[in-house]
């Protein structure tokens, strides 16, 4: 499969920075709209350089997805004020310091510009000049620090009774549940202003399975736990009804490790998770629909802030008439 490298460039640092996180986000939206999610169906990252250069990379997973490059190319960036004042916070939280600019005018302004001209395709791109100057207008940040650094942490645990009983499906759970943890981790970062650290951070709690985000929060920030633990769910809920555990199961179960145009999943995290390695029968086994809805049966997610912590089940309990 091949993938999509986007290049474009601002002399200003800082707004280059902004607009960067600003199309990852609508590249997601666009593509979770056309029924394709992160980790399943595709991989991005988006990179910001001192020399005002701006990267994009998007690995695809899904052969179908790669249709959508030319309407990528052409995204437009959701320049609202909240929209805007959500990425700014979430640089502040990447960046641990205030972020200050002149006028939230001059920002949309200038966003608007910057998104006018085409991307071009990085290698081909055009490159500034060696050693050129970059400028600090219309937004700089400043070299205040924040004097603490406040973390939100959401942990996706499998529950004890499933991972003494089902210890043969814990490298499926881990992917399973990595799947969703990459989607919450985004999700989080576009809606409330946070920044992600680790959506694959996975270990034991004693004899539970866990697999743990963690977002850096901007100062100010006021956690409201419960719709974390909703968006959690409706992340959940969004995959299910896209088939996208189905598309994972497929790509396990037709798993080539020696085929380099797949993306076969870390050797070492798959052992860590079982403490077996899979063999290619092994998942054809393993992975299955049934599998998966145990797996999200016997999810709990527990959402921490300081000393907040609010724990529910995955799934809502049916409610019996």
């Amino acid at each position: 499969m091949k993938n999509l490298f986007l290049y474009k460039h601002h002399p200003c640092r800082q707004l280059g920075h902004l607009y960067e996180h600003m199309f990852v986000f609508a590249v997601i939206r666009y593509l979770q709209k056309h029924g394709f999610f992160v980790y399943v169906d595709y991989a991005i990252d988006g990179i910001s350089f001192s020399d005002g250069s701006i990267v994009i990379e998007i690995e695809a997973h899904n052969h179908a997805l790669m249709q959508h490059y030319a309407a990528i190319r052409s995204l437009e960036v959701d320049t609202t004020t909240t929209a805007i004042t959500n990425i700014r916070r979430q640089i502040e939280s990447e960046k641990q310091a205030f972020i200050t600019y002149t006028s939230l005018t001059d920002i949309q302004d200038s966003v608007r510009q910057l998104a006018t001209r085409p991307w071009e395709t990085y290698g081909a791109h055009t490159r500034p000049p060696l050693g050129a100057r970059t400028s600090q207008k219309p937004i700089s940040l400043l070299a205040k620090p924040y004097r603490h650094t406040k973390r939100v942490l959401l942990d996706l645990e499998t529950s004890h009774e499933f991972v003494r009983d089902n210890r043969r499906l814990l490298p499926f759970a881990r992917l399973v549940l990595r799947a969703i943890a990459e989607g919450v981790e985004m999700t989080a970062m576009q809606q409330f202003g946070l920044s992600g650290q680790n959506a694959d951070n996975q270990g034991w709690f004693g004899k539970r399975q866990y697999t743990r985000i963690e977002w850096s929060a901007y100062h100010g920030y006021v956690a409201d736990l419960d719709l974390l633990i909703d968006t959690a769910r409706e992340y959940t809920n969004a995959m299910q009804h896209s088939e996208a555990f189905t598309r994972l199961i497929h790509s396990l179960r037709e798993l080539d490790y020696t085929d380099k145009t797949q993306w076969p999943p870390d050797i070492r995290k798959t052992y860590d998770a079982g403490k077996f390695l899979p063999t290619q029968h092994d998942w054809q086994m393993i992975a299955t629909t049934a599998n998966c809805k145990a797996i999200l049966d016997a999810t709990a997610i527990t959402c921490r802030f300081g000393k907040e912590s609010v724990r529910a089940r995955l799934r809502k309990p049916q409610s019996s008439r």
